[in-house]
C-alpha cells in the first residue's frame, strides 16, 4: 500500500545471513535500532547492529537509551525519543549522508583506544 502513494520503494527482502545479508547491508545508506525503550535489557545490552551498522558504512538511527547515548560511537548515532513511526522517519529524514569520516575510521579509532586502555590495564 505505501509504495502507491510514496515516491520510495518499500519491499520485503526475507532473512538474510552471511554473504548475502553482507551484500545487502552494504547497499543501504541509514541502518535503524528501534528496540521497544522500556525493556528491561536495554539497561545492560548494547545492541550489536549499531556497530555491524558502522562496520558498513551506514548512518545509524536509534531510539535514545542510556546505553547507546553514553557509548563510544555515540557521534555517529542519530536519536529519536519516541516510538513512533513518524519520529522514526522524521529523524532518518534528518541524517546527513555526507560525512566527513566514515564510519569504519571511527570503529578503528575506538578500538585503538580499547587495546591501549586494555594494554595498560594489563601492564598495571
Amino acid at each position: 500500500d505505501i509504495n502507491t502513494i510514496s515516491d520510495s520503494e518499500t519491499r520485503f527482502e526475507g532473512f538474510l545471513r552471511g554473504e548475502d545479508y553482507t551484500r545487502f547491508i552494504q547497499k543501504c545508506h541509514i541502518g535503524l535500532s528501534t528496540q521497544n525503550p522500556a525493556a528491561a535489557f536495554n539497561d545492560t545490552s548494547f545492541p550489536s547492529k549499531i556497530l555491524v551498522y558502522l562496520a558498513n558504512g551506514l548512518k545509524v538511527v536509534s531510539i535514545r537509551i542510556p546505553v547507546v547515548e553514553f557509548c563510544a560511537v555515540v557521534d555517529e548515532v542519530s536519536f529519536y525519543d519516541i516510538q513512533i513511526p513518524e519520529k522514526i522517519a522524521e529523524a532518518v529524514t534528518h541524517v546527513s549522508l555526507d560525512t566527513e569520516e566514515a564510519p569504519l575510521r571511527i570503529l578503528d579509532k575506538v578500538d585503538s583506544e580499547f587495546m591501549c586502555l586494555l594494554l595498560e590495564l594489563l601492564n598495571a
